[in-house]
């Protein structure tokens, strides 16, 4: 009988860290350079599934930096383009992806940052399937000028944001990976 008991309650034990692993820790993803070839990577789960109400995936031989309540990840020691992600409530005062952007996104940095420049401002585009806003500007400081590419988007009361960064001179390099493999495997739970 204790056998049998024991079996039981491992058998559940065993259901039930397989459930919580939620996604899988790797993926194949391919995508189309600009100068036309393709190319399959081989992407790694960077996000605490765990935590958070999404799955992003970078490429294999990023570094992931942060796995809590956000989640972040450079290229490489030599080129420290990012990636980053965050998610938070929506609240009387973020009630869109417009107030958030308006209210607190660009008015934290146009305040904080004389330099603040915007490319582009909320350009319709989707972020797994569902509808998001795109938004580039610029900040210089510490005598680098920063580009930046914001996707964000609304999933069960809250706002999600992916945040690209990169200097001006490495933007271009790294913005293909993200546009191409990183934005279209990002899921929403």
């Amino acid at each position: 009988m204790k056998k049998r008991i024991f079996l039981v309650l491992l058998a559940l034990l065993m259901l039930a860290l397989v459930g919580c692993k939620g996604r899988a820790e790797t993926i194949e993803a391919s995508y189309t350079r600009a100068d036309g070839t393709s190319e399959t990577v081989t992407m790694k789960l960077a996000s605490n599934t765990d935590i958070v109400l999404y799955s992003l995936y970078v490429p294999e031989d990023w570094v992931v930096i942060d796995q809590s309540a956000s989640t972040m990840a450079y290229v490489s020691e030599e080129n420290k383009s990012s990636i980053s992600v965050a998610q938070w409530n929506l609240t009387s005062e973020i009630t869109s992806i417009d107030t958030w952007w308006n209210n607190f996104h660009k008015k934290e940095n146009s305040e904080s940052f004389p330099s603040f420049t915007i490319l582009e401002e909320g350009k319709e585009t989707t972020l797994d399937g569902r509808e998001a806003k795109n938004y580039t500007y610029t900040v210089a400081f510490d005598g680098m000028t920063y580009k930046y590419n914001v996707t964000a988007s609304i999933d069960q009361g809250s706002i999600h944001v992916i945040t690209y960064t990169s200097t001006e001179e490495l933007y271009d390099e790294t913005l293909e990976v993200v546009q191409g493999l990183i934005l279209p495997n990002f899921k929403l739970k």
